[in-house]
């Protein structure tokens, strides 16, 4: 190449771009898979996601240098005390609604964290400089940013937000289970390491289920079912969070298998023809996810909840060579007794002034102490 064409090129594009947007398919999917860490940060599942949601819309803030993607990060904003991603709930528990007729709130605010489990919501290599963006985002709005189960493995990014300010405190603990078997006999034994009596109650639950006339089938498609499995998963919302919209439209399972494909795993509960209960399980062919599920009250006694809930998801985990397997962060010693370990996870507040977190400093204080002394005790020893 001459001297001359040398000089004419035009420089590469080498300035940073700060991209916001309320759609994740705004970025190649290839790109976006490279660069997160987990499935529930991953291009498909939040797809779905975005494509089903009634509100709590996911946000993304991402930053590009020379064309490239270098940082990204999941968030919402929340505005209700009562939503399913609210630090109130966290934090404040059931005096939520007292307290905030007194004027202690963290909503609203900039909530960053996966909707599942603890995937870190703010990856990449330049997340430092994206979570500074965050900030200056968060004061320009008046908002505190709050981060939702950063899990303790993530020393990293623990410390970006010490070094910046963040109060802290536990969050839920999620539900893992290392899978070092090759058939469900070693799943068992492995229960029989933690106590002798769990091989047995699991097999009396798989017997009972076995009699109660329920049978349990893989849904390929779930687009007939759509309404049906969206009004067993409302019920059940509904029984469990009576306070809390289900943010969730009858799409969502649908969405899911069309974005996911084969790693989306749909069972049913029929009773005849009737469906009374679901369990989806989404993976990546290393790591999987319990994500949603719903049974209908009359099939209580029929151990239709363990066994399609646990037993089955860990059954086909272990077909497919999954190494790790996440269940949530609710029902810790029933999970504890089939087998699952605890990840520690904390939340992470930082108000749009000082004044915010000098406020905020002794709940926080006081929420360590309860977390520490009562609230996760039973299932891991805070550090």
């Amino acid at each position: 190449m001459s001297e001359t064409a040398t000089r004419t090129r035009p420089p590469a594009d080498t300035a940073t771009r700060l991209r916001s947007t309320d759609r994740v398919t705004a970025f190649d999917e290839d790109v976006w898979t490279r660069l997160s860490p987990g499935m529930m940060v991953g291009h498909g599942w939040l797809r779905a996601l975005d494509e089903a949601a009634r509100d709590e819309c996911p946000l993304y803030l991402a930053l590009e240098e020379g064309g490239r993607l270098t940082a990204a990060a999941v968030l919402r904003e929340v505005a209700s005390q009562d939503c399913f991603h609210s630090p109130d709930r966290v934090l404040l528990g059931r005096l939520r609604r007292p307290l905030a007729r007194l004027g202690v709130s963290f909503v609203p605010c900039l909530l960053v964290g996966p909707h599942k489990d603890c995937d870190p919501a703010l990856f990449g290599p330049r997340r430092a400089e994206l979570l500074d963006r965050l900030l200056e985002r968060a004061r320009e709005r008046g908002l505190p940013l709050v981060f939702r189960r950063v899990p303790a493995t993530d020393s990293e990014l623990q410390g970006l937000l010490r070094d910046r300010g963040f109060l802290a405190t536990l969050d839920n603990p999620v539900a893992y289970m290392d899978i070092a078997w090759s058939d469900f006999d070693g799943y068992l034994e492995a229960l029989r390491a933690r106590s002798p009596t769990l091989p047995s109650m699991v097999r009396r639950e798989i017997r009972v289920f076995a009699r109660s006339g329920i049978e349990i089938r893989e849904i390929a498609d779930p687009e007939p079912l759509a309404d049906r499995l969206h009004g067993i998963a409302l019920a059940h919302h509904r029984r469990l969070n009576p306070d809390v919209p289900y943010p969730y439209g009858p799409r969502l399972l649908p969405l899911l298998r069309q974005h996911l494909g084969e790693r989306c795993i749909i069972f049913g509960a029929f009773a005849g023809r009737e469906l009374v209960g679901f369990a989806a399980v989404v993976h990546d062919g290393r790591v999987g996810h319990l994500s949603f599920c719903g049974f209908l009250p009359e099939t209580r006694g029929s151990f239709l909840y363990f066994n399609m809930g646990y037993y089955l998801p860990v059954r086909r985990a272990t077909e497919l060579g999954l190494r790790r397997l996440y269940g949530g962060i609710l029902q810790h010693r029933l999970k504890a007794r089939r087998g699952f370990d605890f990840l520690p996870t904390r939340l992470y507040f930082r108000g749009p002034g000082g004044a915010e977190n000098l406020v905020a400093r002794p709940v926080f204080r006081l929420h360590r102490w309860v977390a520490r002394r009562y609230k996760f005790t039973d299932v891991l020893t805070p550090s």
